[in-house]
């Protein structure tokens, strides 16, 4: 991605982001409080399984606000299509759409899976 375009991301996320994480007893503590260049980063170098939609995601991000939603998290709240994701993921909302960054903790924190 190039420099400007990064840039464009950051300067379009919300600054209502900060303290956006479930305090309960499942939280993943290490990542709670990552900030939007770290999301940005984790989308930059998603696992190829996801690679496509993150793409397209830096791109719906550069073009408008965008917020973190909660910061890295087991279960939390859900929704009526869905019940609460036991995975690690990260909430992110785009153009008033949420989206799971499913991620895997492996020798760092790695996006594998976008639903929205």
């Amino acid at each position: 991605m190039h420099a400007n375009q990064r840039d464009q991301i950051l300067r379009n996320c919300s600054d209502k982001w900060r303290g956006q994480y479930q305090p309960d007893g499942q939280a993943v503590r290490v990542w709670q409080k990552l900030g939007p260049a770290h999301v940005v980063a984790l989308l930059e170098q998603a696992a190829i399984p996801a690679r496509t939609e993150a793409r397209v995601l830096l791109r719906r991000m550069a073009m408008g606000p965008w917020r973190i939603g909660a910061t890295v998290h087991r279960g939390g709240h859900g929704d009526t299509a869905r019940g609460a994701d036991p995975r690690p993921h990260v909430t992110v909302q785009v153009a008033g759409r949420s989206h799971h960054l499913r991620c895997l903790e492996r020798g760092g924190l790695h996006v594998v899976q976008i639903t929205a």
